[in-house]
């Protein structure tokens, strides 16, 4: 699973007293604070009603307009009256576009940062808990918009699958109708890493194949086929593994060292490829060759480069 499908199954594993408000910032307008928040207790109304059977009443825009922040704080007391065993659960999907948004008010003081001011209370106060995910890195979020809801969050990283879990992501999906043979979980493990986004990838398109040709059994040539067919192919399954606007000078230097020096069809050692690096260097290097080996980026687009 990638990490919108994580927030989309988070709510099953979820305490009864949590109410899930799922975000997507893509989806949502934000054309000013007032606008983002109408649409934010729209949700939470729906979803109160959905799961709870209570009907809460909305503010209006004009009152928005007049008073946010008292407004807002009336809007979750009457929440506390009417569901006094239950708390608002936040879930925020692609945190960063948000951010960019409010980034795009104004400079500096004149940004419209009202809908981070209330959150940073809200999240202080308890009103509510909150989860946010995106594809930047947690500590590069404060260069798009300075707020103090930073100190109130903390980073939570999403580990890669071992190939035990793996190979539950891909059974469990198809479990119903199709095998599959340990020998396909290493081979989808082998090529992603773990990954979970590039595991689901797989799992997606093999049961694509699997319809088209009428089979049971998953093989490890299916897995090659897809390989070859659907993922090498599309280069926008891999635009997220290290972006480049958020890579630091170490970061930087490891790469330019392992693309210049060595041609893409050259498999060279791993002792080789560190015996040519400076000491000074080489804990860095072997820090960010380890995020590498992790994502197998390399396998899908230079198999072999590095080797054992």
């Amino acid at each position: 699973m990638g990490k919108t499908s994580i927030l989309k199954f988070l709510e099953v594993d979820l305490p009864e007293n949590l109410l899930p408000i799922f975000l997507d910032s893509k989806d949502l307008q934000f054309s000013s604070s007032v606008i983002f928040l109408k649409n934010f207790f729209e949700k939470v109304k729906e979803e109160a009603l959905k799961r709870t059977g209570v009907d809460l009443e909305i503010p209006d825009e004009t009152s928005l307009k007049s008073n946010p922040s008292r407004v807002f704080d009336g809007f979750f007391a009457r929440f506390k009256k009417k569901l006094p065993e239950h708390t608002p659960f936040l879930m925020i999907n692609e945190f960063q576009d948000l951010l960019r948004t409010i980034a795009r008010t104004g400079s500096d003081i004149n940004q419209d940062t009202l809908v981070l001011d209330l959150l940073h209370n809200s999240l202080d106060q308890r009103q509510l808990f909150a989860i946010f995910t995106g594809y930047v890195r947690f500590e590069t979020l404060g260069r798009i918009v300075k707020h103090l809801i930073f100190g109130s969050i903390s980073p939570m990283r999403i580990s890669f699958l071992s190939k035990g879990n793996v190979g539950n992501v891909l059974r469990e999906g198809l479990k119903k109708w199709v095998k599959v043979p340990e020998e396909t979980i290493n081979s989808v493990f082998e090529l992603t890493g773990g990954y979970p986004w590039l595991v689901q990838l797989y799992g997606s398109k093999l049961v694509d194949l699997l319809n088209d040709e009428h089979r049971t059994v998953a093989t490890p040539e299916d897995i090659r086929i897809i390989t070859d067919t659907d993922i090498i192919n599309t280069s926008s399954y891999f635009e997220f593994w290290w972006s480049t606007d958020q890579l630091g000078m170490n970061e930087e230097r490891f790469i330019e060292r392992l693309l210049s020096n060595y041609a893409d069809y050259e498999s060279v050692s791993i002792k080789e490829f560190f015996n040519d690096i400076r000491y000074q260097e080489n804990s860095h290097f072997r820090r960010h060759f380890k995020i590498f080996v992790r994502a197998r980026c390399w396998s899908l687009h230079r198999p072999g480069l590095l080797n054992t």
